[in-house]
């Protein structure tokens, strides 16, 4: 679940910063994908728990290929449907290639039974993580409710050119 919400985050910020070649909507969309995936994890770790090793393995698997595909499919859209090779490609070296090679590593670490140290962080009291949650959830829809009234706003025409 974690690799999941890291790649809608990288797909998100890789998208802002190639803000022209996407609608301007499209960014927040995959942040909404990690916020509800950080969510997730955070407000029902035991409902996660309560499944099996295998169930856990296919449900985040599940998620973190939901995400890739997005980054993927985001990278294709470049290419194919704006024609825009330079773009697709550094949207590739940052965000697509990256997202395929570490949901590739981590499959195939559990498909061989090799463990994967993870350094463990530090434990926060859950009334912290609740603002975290909240304050994320309010500049995400403040972000979007910018957006959407920046995006309607027309710009006026200049004036034509003396001659």
């Amino acid at each position: 679940m974690v690799i999941g919400v890291l790649v809608f985050i990288d797909g998100g910020i890789a998208t802002l910063l190639l803000d022209r070649h996407f609608p301007a909507v499209f960014p927040y969309v995959l942040l909404l994908g990690a916020f509800f995936g950080f969510a997730l994890l955070t407000l029902a770790p035991s409902s996660l728990t309560s499944l099996s090793r295998t169930l856990q393995f296919y449900y985040s698997l599940a998620y973190s290929l939901a995400a890739t595909l997005c980054v993927v499919g985001s990278d294709l859209f470049l290419f194919l449907a704006k024609r825009r090779a330079l773009a697709s490609g550094v949207f590739a070296l940052v965000a697509a290639v990256p997202a395929v090679l570490v949901n590739a590593f981590f499959v195939n670490a559990y498909v061989n039974n090799v463990p994967v140290e993870v350094p463990q962080l530090p434990k926060l009291p859950i009334g912290i993580v609740y603002a975290i949650l909240v304050l994320t959830a309010v500049l995400l829809v403040a972000l979007l409710i910018l957006v959407a009234y920046y995006s309607r706003k027309q710009v006026p025409a200049s004036p034509p050119a003396a001659q």
